[in-house]
Parts: structure tokens; sequence; C-alpha cells
């Protein structure tokens, strides 16, 4: 990954990557890297460009860090933000989904 593509919030030491692979897989799995002194679970908030929930979930992560996996295979197409929490920090990244006749086409941007 790109260092760019990391945001380091001091008080939690913690570094938050873009989701990825970059396109993501055509079964819908994304994957987001987590890395540093994590010292709380981390949430990851799926909405639509609607503001509809779409996705929720917590996961604990090892206290260095870690990836994880979204299964995500049911999203329609369309633009999703996605919200990361870890403690008091709070980070977005922007998903978008490109269905196709055959298998989803997956792709990511980031804001």
């Amino acid at each position: 990954m790109v260092a760019e593509s990391f945001f380091m919030h001091k008080q939690n030491n913690i570094l938050i990557g873009q989701l990825f692979p970059k396109p993501p897989m055509g079964d819908g799995r994304v994957f987001l890297a987590c890395v540093g002194k994590v010292k709380h679970s981390v949430s990851v908030h799926i909405q639509s460009k609607d503001g509809v929930l779409v996705y929720q979930n917590t996961y604990c992560l090892p206290g260095n860090g870690g990836t994880i996996a979204l299964n995500l295979p049911t999203l329609p197409g369309g633009s999703y933000s996605v919200l990361v929490r870890c403690g008091n920090l709070s980070e977005t990244r922007t998903l978008m989904v490109s269905p196709t006749k055959k298998k989803k086409t997956w792709m990511t941007c980031f804001s």
C-alpha cells in the first residue's frame, strides 16, 4: 500500500488504510488494514448514498492491528460511505459498486 493511503491518529497510534484490493474481488470481498496500537474495537458502518445503513459490524483486532474482511456480495450497484471508528478516531472511505451482467465488478474510490 502507498504511504499516502494511510491516516495517522496520534492519540490511538493507529493507521487506517484504504479498502483493497483495487479493484475488489468479484465476489464482494473487500479488505481494510488497520495497523498500530489498537486500543479499542474497530467498528465499520456502511451507508448508501441515501443514508440507509446497509452494513455494520464491530471487530476485535490484536493490539498491533490486522486486516478486516468485509463480505458484501449482496450490495447493489451504487456509492457507499464507509465509516470506520476506533476509539475516538473516525475516518470515512467511499466504496463504489458497479454491477455487471455476469458478476459484480467492484471498484473503490476514496475520499
